[in-house]
């Protein structure tokens, strides 16, 4: 297995402190840090202090994530995925974890969580579903203030969302589930310290199955048609004989990195998070590629500063952020994740905020449908 690199870029009040290397890059305007590099390498970002909204702890209040065993992300708990931290100065939180993973935060008492009155102030949830090793979950959640979509910051709270135990336990049901349970918590523990609502998740996977058959889903099909490439989803049936391939493959030490249907395993945890996540609020597909495409912005790689950008803007015009209001968060700040994992959660969380008069569907609601905004054009 390749071992991780990690780039550690530390922000002051006008950008880094320092040149970043090569493989990153810097957008002043939207404050973002992007990584541009390989899939071995991971980017950290820390702030100095001076209010810039920072991965990594600096004594003032922010989490330092350390990982443990394979990598899942900082772990003092009941189970293998209830996400705490382990702080340094005088303003990081310990969080314990009860019960499935729930809640969280700084505690009084024999941790009893401090809580605040929860309002009927809706909020949005857009998650780009992730199950790599080491990576927190991106999760974005949204509200609308004065008729604009604005993320919550939540790289300034102390709660941190799950991290991926790597594609291949994807076909551990167990794990997953455990995995799904952690996202709800974590949700619901930011929606309590925020004192909002989950009205509706958006998330980028699909529900099932392919039904027994079909050559693609309907929802598939219809991306077909529009010429928006997507991969397909296996019915039951396949997802057993992947299940037996990955199986032979590790069995005969072949690397994880080579496995089989790698780009389709992680279709297992989204069909675990909306099971439990329908719990919570209403769930529904939608597919960040398609949402670009949409508004017009598919045919820039969001892999690219450049391209992230233009996605960013092209949504921007729609949602209204970001804006210029100087308390409002930071590209930075409203996720954990890569740049363009951050992009794909917030595009996701604008679909969930729409009503259904408002949004499109490639393929046949309410089970075969990816949902995309209904634009004007």
């Amino acid at each position: 297995m390749t071992d991780t690199r990690e780039i550690v870029v530390e922000l002051g009040r006008d950008g880094p402190t320092e040149a970043p290397p090569p493989e990153v890059s810097w957008d002043a305007e939207l404050r973002a840090v992007t990584l541009d590099g390989p899939d071995d390498l991971t980017l950290r970002v820390v702030g100095t202090g001076d209010g810039n909204a920072v991965r990594g702890g600096d004594g003032h209040g922010h989490a330092i994530r350390t990982g443990v065993g394979d990598g899942d992300a900082v772990r003092e708990g009941h189970g293998h995925g209830d996400a705490v931290r382990n702080g340094a100065g005088s303003g990081d939180a310990l969080r314990k974890g009860h019960g499935h993973g729930d809640a969280v935060r700084k505690g009084a008492g024999s941790g009893d969580a401090v809580r605040k009155e929860v309002s009927a102030n809706a909020a949005y949830v857009g998650i780009d579903v992730a199950f790599a090793k080491n990576k927190p979950l991106p999760v974005c959640i949204c509200v609308q203030e004065d008729k604009r979509l604005v993320p919550l910051p939540l790289k300034r709270h102390d709660l941190l969302p799950p991290g991926g135990r790597g594609n291949a336990t994807a076909l551990a049901p167990t794990i997953v589930d455990k995995f799904a349970k952690d996202v709800r918590s974590y949700i619901e523990g930011v929606a309590e310290v925020e004192a909002v609502s989950i009205a509706r998740i958006a998330i980028d996977a699909p529900s099932e199955c392919r039904v027994e058959g079909q050559p693609r889903r309907l929802a598939e099909l219809a991306m077909d048609h529009a010429g928006i490439k997507c991969f397909t989803t296996p019915s039951c049936r396949q997802f057993a004989e992947i299940g037996r391939k990955v199986g032979a493959h590790l069995a005969a030490k072949k690397p994880e990195s080579q496995m089989p249907h790698a780009n389709q395993l992680w279709m297992l945890v989204g069909f675990a998070l909306f099971g439990e996540l329908a719990n919570v609020a209403e769930c529904i597909e939608v597919y960040p590629h398609a949402i670009a495409h949409e508004i017009g912005a598919g045919g820039n790689r969001k892999s690219e500063a450049s391209g992230l950008r233009a996605q960013l803007e092209a949504a921007s015009m729609w949602t209204g952020w970001p804006g210029t209001k100087k308390d409002e968060p930071s590209f930075d700040e409203i996720c954990f994740g890569r740049a363009d994992d951050r992009l794909d959660a917030y595009l996701s969380a604008w679909v969930a905020s729409l009503d259904e008069a408002d949004r499109k569907a490639f393929g046949e609601p309410p089970r075969d449908a990816i949902w995309v905004p209904r634009i004007s054009k």
